[in-house]
């Protein structure tokens, strides 16, 4: 069992399926914290594209506007790495680190010394293809690694030789996840281009409005829709792959410290302590309620009946006799005439009817009848 869990590790799908688990426990200013770094850069990524697109001064502004580019990179990185802390922290119970000036200070260091290394790297692997998956996860590993004093280093290791060293354990997981993600994502940005498609339409068909998006028609599927589905694409994808490679770091440095087992322990004593608290609460009260009985003073018995008087002895016998259980011992000719009839009922209805009707009858002749003077 133990080499199981130290050569093939967690299952993808369990693995995705924890990360999203951890998604939603997470409080709302770690996933602002997230977006804090990720929005901005995004944003402006998209509108550097379209300015290289269809601004013909772009050549003049490109080195501004790639300046800006690069701080908002390491920006998001610093944000990105501020929530792996959190997430790092939920899923142990512990804090990565102390954070503060100096380890910010760090972490923007260390990012623009490793991670623009490493996602330069990433950009020619996607052409080789063999080595993507180990410099993908090398590039993720980094955004949690950087932390300095980061509990799961190994002394005198480097945050880029640790990050490799993660990204080598389990390689048949690492490529699932990432061909996971790679579903994720071609599904979420199919649904974002359809949504930015169809919903000029969907505003026309429920105002009327005809908006300049529903005037280019087929125009509107270009190269400006396809850059923001992009976009929204990653927005959407980027809290689960922080979370998964995460908890990769945390899985490949239990191998060392038993991260994982101390955790679980720790879940069960939390539970075995509250189990035990209810068990007391329930038998204390359950010796309260007890104890409230046995102090209550027994009521006394009530008085038995001794004799019955005739008239009510009678009375009983006769309504006995009367019900249907014992209507054979009563004459034929009394049993007949209690015996329900479907012809006598019916021939009783008619007549009813025969009489109300005589009765507006003769009402409506009155009516009409003219009075005499």
């Amino acid at each position: 069992m133990k080499l199981t869990r130290q050569t093939e590790g967690k299952k993808a799908l369990d693995l995705v399926e924890e990360a999203i688990l951890l998604l939603r426990r997470l409080p709302f200013l770690s996933w602002a914290t997230l977006y804090l770094g990720a929005l901005p850069y995004a944003l402006f990524f998209l509108l550097y594209l379209m300015n290289l697109a269809h601004n013909p001064a772009a050549s003049e502004q490109l080195v501004g506007y790639s300046a800006l580019l690069a701080v908002l990179y390491v920006w998001l990185k610093v944000w990105q790495t501020r929530f792996a802390a959190e997430v790092w922290r939920l899923r142990t119970g512990t804090g990565a680190v102390t954070w503060g000036f100096s380890s910010v200070v760090r972490v923007i260091r260390d990012h623009l010394r490793y991670s623009a290394v490493s996602l330069i790297g990433l950009t020619f692997s996607v052409v080789l293809v063999l080595p993507f998956a180990w410099l993908y996860a090398v590039h993720q590993n980094l955004v949690l690694l950087v932390l300095p004093g980061f509990e799961g280093h190994r002394k005198g290791v480097g945050a880029i030789k640790d990050s490799w060293d993660q990204a080598r354990l389990w390689p048949a997981q690492n490529h699932l996840v990432i061909l996971l993600l790679g579903l994720i994502s071609l599904f979420a940005f199919f649904n974002f281009a359809a949504c930015l498609v169809f919903f000029p339409y969907l505003i026309k068909l429920l105002t009327g409005w005809e908006s300049a998006f529903t005037r280019l028609g087929v125009r509107l599927v270009d190269f400006k829709m396809f850059v923001a589905a992009l976009v929204l694409t990653y927005l959407a994808v980027l809290p689960l792959v922080r979370v998964i490679y995460v908890l990769r770091c945390f899985y490949g440095s239990s191998r060392r410290t038993g991260a994982d087992l101390l955790s679980e322990l720790h879940s069960t004593k939390v539970a075995a302590l509250v189990l035990t608290c209810l068990l007391i609460l329930g038998s204390s009260q359950t010796l309260a309620q007890n104890k409230a009985q046995d102090r209550r003073p027994l009521s006394s018995p009530r008085p038995v009946a001794t004799s019955v008087s005739a008239d009510r002895l009678d009375a009983s016998i006769s309504k006995v006799l009367e019900s249907r259980k014992h209507a054979w011992q009563a004459p034929s000719n009394a049993r007949k005439s209690q015996e329900p009839s479907l012809w006598r009922d019916f021939g009783r209805a008619v007549q009813r009817w025969v009489e109300k009707l005589a009765h507006l009858m003769s009402r409506l002749f009155e009516w009409l009848r003219p009075a005499t003077s």
